[in-house]
Parts: C-alpha cells; structure tokens; sequence
C-alpha cells in the first residue's frame, strides 16, 4: 500500500523555494512547511485563509521586514491549495515592486529641477499628516509631491491599500484613477493639480481630504509652555533668515528626512535637539515673533518717524534762531555761496 508521502510524489508536491520574495521551506516526509514572506498584509493576506477556514499560522519573525507562516499538511487539497496561494503572493510582490520602480524611474526625470535629484519616502511622516500634490497613481501606490529643498525635491510613496475600503479593492485600478485623476497620464497639466491633505491614523490607515488651509489653522501655543533655550532660537532664527517664508516647511522636511546639508553644521544640532524636546506639534503652532527676535524691516519706520520729528521746526520759537540740528545745513549754504562766487566773476 503506498504511503501518504507516495501519494504527493504522484500527484503533486509543494513546491519548494525562494521567488519574487516568498520562500517556502519544509521537507515533503514531515510534511511541515514554513513560508517567509516580505511583512506586508497585501502579499501575505492569502495564507491566512482557505474556504472561510484558517489556513497557515503566523510565527513569530526575528526579522521585522518578514512574516512567517507555518503548515502542516493533511491533505492533497491542502497541496494544492498552498502552492496556488504561494504564486498569489509571488504576483503581487512581483506586481508591487514593478510599479514602485516605475514611479522611481519615471517620476525622477519627470520632477527633477535643475539638477535636484528627487528623493521617495515610504514611511509615514513624524507628525502624522502630509499635503501636497498627487503627481502620479497607480494601482498599489499614489505619489505625493512634497516640496524640495536646495538638492533635493521629495515625493511620499503612499500604499494605497492604507486608505481603500471594502468593494474598493475589487476594482483597485479603476477605484484609484476615480480618486485621483491628476496622477494619471491622461491628466490635463494646465489645469492644475489641486493638493490632498493625508491624515495617518494609529491604525495606520489614512484619512484623505481636499487640502483647504483654512481647514487646518495652525494650534496656538499655550501660556507658559516650554520653549527653546536661547542658543536654540538663534538657530531657528538664522534658519528662519536663510529660508524666508517657507522656513517651517522647510524645516519639518529637514526633520523628516535629516537632510540639513543647507544648514551651518554649528546649527544642525541644535534644530535637532528642537525636533526632539518640542516635536513638529511645536514647530506647527512656532511664529517668528515667539522666537524672541523683530524684523529689522520693522524697525525702520519708527526710526524713520523719529528722524521726521527731529527734523521738524518748533513752532515755539522765532524764525531765525539757530538750533544744533540746524547748524551743518548753515555751513552748506555758506559752502554754496563759496562756490557760487568765482563763477559770477567770470
């Protein structure tokens, strides 16, 4: 009578090995398999399931970039059904990675600014929220433009199985074109791309709205809250100088990324350490004035009003009398009648 092992090798084995980043282990005698595959629900989510039935069991992964699964195998239906739901994980892999080199390939030509190179986030951002344009879409990914710097102009990679729903993933392609029209080639580019405001949950899911800012003003700053030392602020104050208007944007990038290579290396430190005792809550609701510093620009017309009351004659006293202020105007007009005196006389 043939064994249960004999029976595999005749009508079909697991299929055994590493591909498109889904490697399964195991021996056919024991019949226990482990499957290792990249830590992301969408490639992993067919194993947990087969026929309403849990499937394989999740182990616990030394790696944190890898899930791993385990299975004991009772049956030639249960053959069937892993290596079927294997090659599922190997296509969306497979499907992922392409068009995440496609967005790279063809979104770092598209974006590039005279010789900026153009750099993709994937994690979510510190301060839980991102806005920008949608500049490219696609079925597993949106790209999200979000301002640049003097070397670099950033795009967020957001997964879009983060913000769909339910019947959404059914019809995931045409669901993303619907949701964002201006990421598609067939986009109009003078009409302009509008900007999104993406909300990251502690669920990690996201919240998309149409960016108004009057929607999100920035939150005051409470009485007697902790603020920077002095030597902090005179490093957010010459970064301030340095990037004008747009030094908040500026600087939530710099802390996202680390990227400060635009920043005196005595100042990088410091803006640093402002990132992690205040936290980009502080940096939202930061004004100029709360650093502790006026505008030059402010001073100079009361210095100016000062100078038009100096100039100003005292209608106290009489015509004619001679004050300090008035005497080098005096000596200029003696300066005149000396030079004027030869020219008559010729």
């Amino acid at each position: 009578m043939a064994t249960q092992a004999q029976q595999q090798k005749q009508s079909g084995q697991v299929k055994i090995g590493f591909a498109d980043g889904v490697e399964v282990i195991g021996a056919h005698a024991t019949e226990q398999y482990m499957i290792e595959t990249p830590n992301n629900y969408e490639i992993y989510f067919p194993l947990l399931k087969s026929n309403g039935a849990a499937f394989c069991t999740r182990e616990d992964s030394q790696d944190p970039s890898r899930a791993v699964f385990s299975l004991k195998i009772t049956s030639q239906a249960d053959i069937k059904a892993l290596n079927e739901k294997v090659a599922m994980a190997r296509t969306t892999h497979r499907e992922i990675e392409t068009e995440r080199k496609d967005f790279q390939d063809i979104l770092s030509f598209d974006l590039m600014e005279k010789g900026k190179t153009v750099a993709f986030m994937y994690r979510p951002p510190d301060h839980h929220f991102s806005t920008g344009e949608i500049v490219r879409t696609g079925k597993y990914f949106v790209a999200q433009h979000c301002g640049s710097n003097e070397e670099k102009v950033f795009v967020r990679m957001i997964n879009s199985s983060r913000f769909l729903q339910g019947e959404e993933f059914r019809n995931r392609d045409e669901v993303m074109r619907n949701k964002f029209p201006e990421g598609t080639d067939s986009w109009n580019p003078q009409e302009g791309r509008p900007k999104y405001y993406f909300a990251w949950g502690r669920d990690s899911k996201i919240e998309i709205r149409p960016y108004a800012p009057k929607l999100y003003s920035e939150p005051q700053q409470a009485k007697g809250a902790e603020q920077p030392n002095e030597q902090q602020k005179a490093a957010l104050l010459a970064y301030v100088q340095a990037n004008g208007i747009s030094w908040k944007r500026s600087l939530g990038l710099a802390w996202e990324t680390g990227d400060y290579k635009s920043t005196p290396k005595e100042h990088q430190g410091l803006l640093q350490q402002v990132r992690n005792q205040f936290g980009p809550e502080w940096l939202r609701a930061a004004t100029v004035n709360s650093l502790g510093s006026a505008s030059p620009q402010q001073d100079k017309p009361e210095a100016t009003q000062k100078t038009k009351a100096a100039q100003k004659p005292d209608p106290a006293k009489p015509e004619g009398t001679e004050t300090p202020a008035k005497k080098p105007a005096a000596k200029t007009a003696k300066a005149t009648k000396e030079v004027k005196g030869p020219v008559a006389s010729m």
